[in-house]
């Protein structure tokens, strides 16, 4: 009996083809090079080429906090993007101060009311207060992110809701999901500090700049980032760790 030759055919890997005989991917990914960012350009490598540490869903590269930006000033990127804890992005906005203060109040809020737990917070660089904020953010840029968190000087402002979704009552740990939204336009990459967070720069110039672009290159686009974590926290009317003589502790989202 002659058996034909079996020829590889390429294997959809979801969003790009991929050769198992040579090892490659066929196709490139789909989300274009950024400028800025050199290792971006050769579109048909995976993941920066460290498929260890990093996995890529649906067929895209993970993005840097450049390549945002390039394509949102571009208009070549999406509308509407999600991230996951597997995301370079997301990774860098955990380690923000901010994320850690909202993780310290919500392992408060735990103690407090256990399953019940929420927190809804905002990070924001408005009044005379978000002035270091500001400078400090947005002088990062001048590092070329060598200081500072870039995803942060990216968004700018950000939403924070966290909300419990397990528990482990055997060992007291809670599984909570931290949800991070924003809004990247015109008005908020250009707007000066303290006058630009005030609503009546917010309704007149920044509403005017908006408009200028509502679609296309610097116009308004979302970004939704998702993750959960594990925290352990004493269970509600449960006193251990509690000092009551202890000197009261400051917000810690200051």
């Amino acid at each position: 009996m002659q058996v034909e030759p079996q020829v590889a055919l390429p294997n959809i890997l979801l969003a790009r083809y991929y050769s198992n005989s040579v090892g490659r991917f066929l196709s490139v990914d789909p989300l274009n090079g950024a400028p800025p960012d050199p290792q971006s350009w050769n579109r048909f490598s995976y993941v920066r080429s460290n498929p260890l540490n990093r996995i890529d869903p649906d067929g895209a590269e993970d993005i840097t906090p450049w390549q945002a930006g390039w394509e949102w000033a571009s208009g070549t990127g999406p509308t509407y993007r999600t991230f996951t804890s597997a995301d370079r992005m997301t990774q860098s906005l955990m380690s923000h101060k901010y994320i850690k203060g909202a993780r310290e109040l919500m392992r408060v809020q735990l103690e407090t009311h256990g399953t019940a737990a929420f927190v809804s917070t905002r990070y924001g660089l408005d009044g005379f207060r978000g002035v270091p904020k500001y400078v400090g953010d947005y002088s990062t840029l001048a590092t070329g992110g060598m200081t500072g968190n870039l995803t942060v000087t990216f968004l700018g402002s950000y939403a924070v809701r966290i909300s419990v979704v397990g528990w482990d009552e055997d060992t007291g740990t809670y599984t909570v999901q931290f949800i991070v939204t924003n809004v990247s336009s015109l008005q908020s990459a250009i707007r000066p500090p303290v006058i630009g967070y005030m609503r009546l720069w917010q309704t007149t110039i920044g509403a005017f700049l908006n408009n200028l672009v509502s679609v296309g290159p610097m116009s308004a686009t979302e970004q939704e980032f998702q993750w959960t974590e594990q925290l352990e926290a004493a269970p509600p009317g449960d006193c251990r760790g509690h000092d009551p003589s202890a000197p009261k502790q400051p917000d810690p989202l200051y």
